[in-house]
């Protein structure tokens, strides 16, 4: 239940990290966020047996499309988000792990999204995209 979490606070650290060693420590969240979200759902999916694979990518890709709805004007606060989540995730195994672990992630960078909504929302949609980008290879076809 903790791989998640764990990969994605690596990939973010690692992320920070080396967008300040290459970025000049610009504080563009955008530089590394699809790359890095996406190595860190693929390692998960790869990690997971092989039935629970098809479910996990729905999941994920369910996820980016909660984010990728967030507008500019209107993000959602942290518990906002949680509860978006829950209507819009399936009910399996792996939907408390994933709104768990996207809601806590999105509560620890929330001060820094309302600093500047539109780079929050470009931020977001990155993320989506990187979830996206793992989950594809494991959707069934026509997802």
């Amino acid at each position: 239940m903790k791989t998640l979490t764990l990969l994605l606070a690596s990939a973010v650290a690692l992320l920070s990290l080396s967008s300040c060693a290459t970025n000049g420590g610009s504080s563009d969240p955008n530089l590394y966020l699809r790359s890095g979200s996406a190595v860190a759902c693929t390692g998960l999916l790869i990690g997971v047996k092989p039935e629970k694979r098809t479910q996990l990518a729905v999941n994920l890709a369910a996820t980016a499309e909660v984010l990728e709805s967030l507008s500019v004007s209107s993000l959602p606060d942290p518990e906002a988000l949680r509860q978006l989540l829950i209507t819009a995730l399936p009910h399996s195994a792996d939907y408390t792990l994933i709104v768990n672990s996207v809601s806590a992630f999105y509560r620890s960078v929330w001060p820094q999204l309302q600093q500047g909504p539109p780079l929050a929302s470009a931020a977001l949609r990155q993320i989506a995209l990187g979830l996206r980008d793992a989950a594809f290879p494991y959707l069934p076809p026509g997802r």
